[in-house]
C-alpha cells in the first residue's frame, strides 16, 4: 500500500525478531527483557554495523528518533554510549545506556547541503566501546554487541 500523503513517514520497529527494515549485523534471536514501565518484552542485541531502514527527511527537515534500550552487561556499573549514524553522514548526539531499559528521544537536522539521500535509508547504530561477552565467560556470542534494542521509531517531522 502507498503511504498516506497526509501523514510524514516514519518507522515503528519493535525487535521480535522478524527482519523487517533491519539491516546490517542483527543477532537474530531475541532476549526477554523489561520495558522501561517494567513490563516483559523482548529485545535484540545490535551490533557494529547494524541499522534500522527508516524515512529521510527533505533537505533542511528534521527527524524524530526514538529508542529504547539497555546496555545488557552482567555489571550494573557499566554504562555503554550510544548513537545513530545518519543517512546524509554525520552523527547523532550520544546517549548513555546503563542495564536498566532506558527511552531516548533525539532529533536531527538534515542538511541543506544538497547531498543525495534516498527517501528511505539506514540509520546505523554505534558505539566506542563494543561488548565481548567472552571477557565475562560467556560464549556463544559475537564480540562486537552494541546494546539490547527493544524498539526503534523514526518519523520525519512535518
Amino acid at each position: 500500500r502507498p503511504a498516506r500523503a497526509d501523514a510524514p513517514p516514519a518507522l515503528h520497529k519493535v525487535m521480535d525478531g522478524g527482519p523487517l527494515a533491519l539491516r546490517g549485523p542483527w543477532l537474530a534471536k531475541t532476549q526477554q527483557v523489561r520495558s522501561p514501565a517494567g513490563e516483559p518484552c523482548t529485545a535484540m542485541w545490535g551490533r557494529t554495523g547494524a541499522g534500522v531502514l527508516g524515512p529521510v527527511p527533505p533537505p533542511g527537515g528534521e527527524a524524530e528518533l526514538s529508542v529504547v534500550l539497555s546496555a545488557g552487561r552482567r555489571s550494573d556499573a557499566v554504562t555503554v554510549p550510544v548513537r545513530f549514524v545518519l543517512p546524509w553522514g554525520g552523527h547523532s548526539e550520544w546517549v548513555v545506556v546503563s542495564n536498566e531499559a532506558g527511552a531516548f528521544t533525539l532529533t536531527v537536522r538534515r542538511p541543506t547541503d544538497g547531498t543525495e539521500v534516498a527517501p528511505v535509508a539506514v540509520y546505523g547504530l554505534e558505539s566506542d566501546s563494543p561488548y565481548d561477552p567472552h571477557t565475562e565467560g560467556i560464549r556463544s556470542y559475537p564480540s562486537d554487541l552494541i546494546a539490547l534494542v527493544q524498539r526503534i521509531d523514526i518519523a520525519v517531522k512535518p
